[in-house]
């Protein structure tokens, strides 16, 4: 048995090390899912995000010289700004840009209860027309939690 354990501690002791090593050098990681960072795309772009809005009056500044340039931006609104702000948020998607569910607050997911997050994060989001069109977790963090709700929104 002492040999197993040694194999184990030795596999260990090669195995993190490499794998640290990895995760240092990684442009992007993440324990669960996709992470988007490049779209191969034949033209050189940019892609202007916003988070944590509708937030008048900044939101609408932005969308104002986003109209001046007839440049285009994603969205990222949280739901109880959705809620406050609705015709920011209808404004936006009129002029052309698209929304994308930031959660319904800025809480971390791992730390709000399933129930919780299924009807505040999702539930409200799903009723909004259009629907959101793309998830970015407020802290960033995906858990195997936060990853099985933005499939199921």
């Amino acid at each position: 048995m002492t040999m197993l354990y040694w194999i184990i501690a030795l596999a260990a002791a090669i195995g993190l090390p490499v794998a640290f090593k990895k995760l240092i050098e990684a442009r992007s990681f993440q324990f669960f899912g996709n992470i988007v960072h490049r779209v191969d795309i034949r033209k050189k772009m940019v892609a202007l995000t916003f988070d944590d809005g509708p937030n008048p009056p900044y939101t609408n500044r932005i969308l104002e010289v986003l109209k001046e340039h007839k440049a285009h931006a994603t969205f990222f609104v949280l739901g109880c700004r959705l809620e406050q702000h609705p015709s920011v948020a209808r404004q936006a998607v009129a002029e052309g840009h698209e929304l994308g569910n930031h959660s319904y607050s800025t809480a971390i997911f791992c730390c709000v209860p399933r129930e919780l997050s299924r009807e505040r994060y999702g539930g409200r989001m799903k009723s909004w027309r259009p629907i959101p069109s793309a998830v970015r977790i407020s802290s960033g963090l995906l858990s195997g939690k936060s990853f099985s709700f933005c499939r199921s929104v």
